[in-house]
């Protein structure tokens, strides 16, 4: 990333952290007619490993509550869920191992010409317009980064993404397989592995 972006220099890796969630409430009708709880991907955080965290954290506090589980747990401990999430962040992989695994992404930045911003969120907006050109709607202006797809659209995504307030599984959607038959991270690890020997 530090190679496509000379002013904004990274200083340590960036992070996306995915997750394959579901509601007890919701079903859908799959391979004829056996229902199955609806299950969707999301971004929950982008950013440097304590900013991924910092997210998890905050999440985690649904746990308690019985809100937030593992699936085929009776009850999650929030500890269990951070100690988890920590593991998986330890255990990253690189963006080409989802895609080849299935999962994909792409993100918005959306931002109004007449929200009011200090001199310097200015100053960035203006950089963000000279990097992409951004899709105007009336006041609005949005990017449309596809960050596994364009490493350019990642730098700008974990550079310019803070500019929209909103949270980043708002600003998100996630495409991949909800009903594969295996972990999603054992098999990127696997794709991984079979580049690193095709090499």
């Amino acid at each position: 990333l530090n190679a496509l972006l000379e002013n904004d220099p990274f200083y340590a890796d960036q992070f996306m952290f995915f997750e394959l969630g579901g509601d007890n409430n919701l079903f859908e009708c799959r391979n004829g007619g056996r229902q199955v709880r609806v299950r969707s991907w999301s971004l929950l955080g982008v950013g440097m490993d304590w900013q991924i965290m910092g997210k998890i954290v905050t999440f985690a506090a649904a746990c308690e509550s019985g809100c937030l589980r593992f699936a085929g747990d009776r009850k999650t401990m929030a500890e269990s869920y951070i100690r988890k999430a920590r593991s998986t962040l330890g255990e990253a992989v690189e963006p080409s191992a989802l895609y080849n695994a299935g999962l994909s992404c792409s993100y918005d930045i959306t931002l109004s010409v007449n929200d009011d911003r200090s001199r310097y969120q200015q100053d960035r907006l203006e950089e963000l317009r000279n990097h992409v050109a951004p899709h105007q709607q009336g006041d609005l202006l949005t990017w449309a980064l596809s960050p596994f797809q364009d490493p350019k659209h990642a730098a700008l995504m974990f550079i310019y993404g803070s500019l929209d307030s909103r949270e980043v599984y708002n600003k998100a959607r996630v495409y991949g397989h909800e009903y594969a038959g295996s972990p999603i991270m054992k098999r990127a690890r696997a794709h991984e592995q079979t580049e690193i020997v095709g090499i």
